[in-house]
């Protein structure tokens, strides 16, 4: 990267290069594995996946999808938001009018922006292990299970555990030439490490 600067809210500023692809679906429903594998191949990826009635967290590896409640599928017919994500692309899909429409964004490639990396908390401080996956909650009923295994509550402590780390794009509008927001993308989810942030 060639150029970053930290402002005193913590926000990173930095100038790398990026490029945008639109993708278009073979038919009207989702299959995410194959769309997945043409995309991440054998690459490790984190998602979210936001449906009518949840937010679903997901893990890409061995070319195969796992989520902490068992599922190997998203019911395409529920999905709003998805985001497939590792520290170098992202595939963002949504449905719209036209049904499903999808972008991916690849870094390191293509032309240059300057971006604002920031960390996002998610909601819960009280943790339940399962297997390599982690429920997080919360004293007013929130709960989500995130593809996490190493995070421990401390008693006492109402910090939070996770983040999503996420990348925002800014760009000249083409008519006032005012620098804005364009784009944003997760880049990944990590465990908070509150002793390094001191």
């Amino acid at each position: 990267m060639a150029h970053h600067t930290v402002s005193e809210n913590g926000l990173l500023l930095n100038e790398i290069k990026t490029n945008v692809t639109v993708v278009t679906f073979e038919c009207v429903e989702l299959n995410l594995e194959a769309i997945t594998l043409q995309h991440f191949e054998t690459e490790v990826a984190q998602a979210v996946f936001y449906l009518d009635y949840a937010v679903v967290f997901g893990r890409w590896s061995d070319k195969v999808w796992r989520f902490g409640d068992g599922d190997t599928q998203i019911p395409a017919e529920h999905l709003q938001l998805g985001r497939i994500f590792n520290r170098d692309k992202e595939l963002k899909i949504w449905r719209g009018q036209q049904g499903l429409q999808a972008r991916l964004r690849q870094d390191e490639e293509g032309v240059g922006s300057f971006i604002v990396e920031a960390r996002q908390a998610l909601w819960g401080t009280r943790t339940e292990v399962k297997g390599d996956w982690t429920v997080l909650t919360e004293d007013r009923g929130v709960e989500l299970l995130v593809p996490i295994s190493n995070l421990t509550y401390v008693e006492g402590e109402a910090k939070p555990l996770v983040y999503v780390r996420t990348r925002n794009y800014i760009d000249e509008h083409h008519e006032t030439g005012q620098a804005s927001y364009v784009d944003s993308r997760f880049v990944e989810i990590a465990k908070y490490d509150w002793t390094s942030l001191k």
